[in-house]
C-alpha cells in the first residue's frame, strides 16, 4: 500500500525503541529494544530497526513523507487479516 507518515515520537517507550513512525492506525516504522528480533517473523505489520539506523534517518523524515509497502515474493500483501484484525494499537508490531 501507500502511505504518508502521520506522526512521530521520539523515547516512546516499550518494545519500539528509540524512535516511532506510524504511517497507519497501529502501524509504524520503529526501532526496537530486541534487535535479536530483527528480521524474524514477529511483527503483525510494523517494520522494526535497529536504534542507530532508525535515529540516522528520523530527522530526515517529515510528516507526510510517503512510505511505501511492497509485497514481497511468497508473502501476503499488506496490511495483513482480516479487516477486523487491522485494528491494532501503537506497539504491537
Amino acid at each position: 500500500g501507500d502511505f504518508r507518515i502521520l506522526e512521530k515520537e521520539v523515547n516512546p517507550g516499550g518494545i519500539l525503541g528509540s524512535r516511532w513512525m506510524r504511517f497507519y492506525k497501529g502501524y509504524g516504522i520503529h526501532g526496537t529494544n530486541q534487535p535479536e528480533l530483527i528480521g524474524q517473523a514477529v511483527s503483525k505489520g510494523c517494520i522494526r530497526m535497529h536504534n542507530h539506523h532508525i535515529e540516522a534517518i528520523y530527522p530526515l523524515v517529515s510528516i507526510r513523507t510517503p512510505v511505501h509497502i511492497r509485497e514481497a515474493l511468497g508473502k501476503p500483501s499488506w496490511p495483513p487479516g482480516e479487516p477486523g484484525e487491522r485494528e491494532r494499537h501503537r506497539g504491537d508490531g
